[in-house]
């Protein structure tokens, strides 16, 4: 059986990445255009485009998992053996997967984009902190381009480890400046 993890946890740890997301924000400004190469290829507010948006795309998948509502739903799945690696590690490696395009920032990210990008992940989080089911145990499954099918748990703990993956490496280019 597919291991089920505390969406609820996940959900907290990915609003406190929020937070700090906001926090860099603010506190860098100019910077968050400037990269530390030796660090990653992108800018803080490519990282910041980048797993905003995919985070908020990956709760969209949690919420049609939770209503039984959605096209890209699927009623069997399993967790494939690469895919539980990945969630129950403790750190994602860097520079392993890029990401799919649909979710690459341009070579410029504009700030006004990363704060649209903020306020429609608070929303997602919001509608998620009372879902109309519990998330443990929801039907279906949902493709990952890289982990295969998902479940609701399973879509929430990557979406937070994901958070935290380029959380720690805008901090270290934040470091580098």
């Amino acid at each position: 059986m597919a291991p089920q993890f505390d969406a609820i946890q996940d959900l907290t740890l990915i609003r406190a990445s929020l937070i700090k997301y906001r926090q860099l924000f603010e506190d860098l400004g100019a910077n968050l255009h400037k990269t530390a190469p030796d660090v990653s290829g992108w800018c803080i507010a490519q990282h910041m485009y980048h797993v905003v948006l995919a985070t908020d795309l990956g709760l969209a998948n949690v919420l049609a998992l939770v209503r039984e509502k959605g096209m890209l739903i699927k009623p069997e799945g399993r967790l494939t053996e690469y895919a539980e690696g990945v969630l129950t590690a403790p750190q994602s490696p860097r520079g392993e997967v890029q990401a799919p395009r649909m979710v690459q920032p341009g070579n410029s990210v504009d700030g006004d984009q990363i704060k649209t990008e903020f306020d429609n992940l608070e929303r997602s989080l919001t509608v998620l902190e009372n879902p109309p089911r519990p998330l443990e145990g929801c039907p279906g499954w949902i493709k990952h381009q890289i982990l295969d099918t998902l479940n609701a748990s399973h879509w929430m703990r990557f979406c937070r480890l994901h958070a935290n993956h380029h959380l720690a490496i805008m901090e270290d280019v934040a470091k580098a400046l």
